[in-house]
């Protein structure tokens, strides 16, 4: 893949994974009514939030190093980057 290309796809994939950020750190927790259900609602939220995180970092540097290698699957690395981590919201 040529580098203009790959960039490009990075960025998109990027820009992709990183739309349902904003819903994830805007929790809703403070509607809950007693204190238990909302410390509980925000340690979720958090493990959530790092689970998200950390697959993003992972398929970003995997997409990258693919690249460097010259990898057929860079293609492959990229929709990964844009499916997977709003993916990981439902599975965490």
């Amino acid at each position: 893949m040529k580098v203009l290309s790959f960039t490009l796809g990075l960025i998109g994939a990027t820009m992709f994974s990183l739309c349902p950020l904003p819903v994830l750190f805007m929790a809703e927790c403070q509607l809950n009514e007693r204190p238990d259900e909302v410390a509980a609602c925000f340690a979720n939220v958090e493990r959530v939030q790092n689970i998200y995180l950390t697959v993003l970092a992972v398929l970003f540097v995997t997409a990258l190093a693919l690249q460097l290698r010259g990898s057929r699957w860079t293609v492959a690395a990229l929709f990964a980057l844009a499916i997977a981590p709003p993916a990981s919201i439902f599975v965490a």
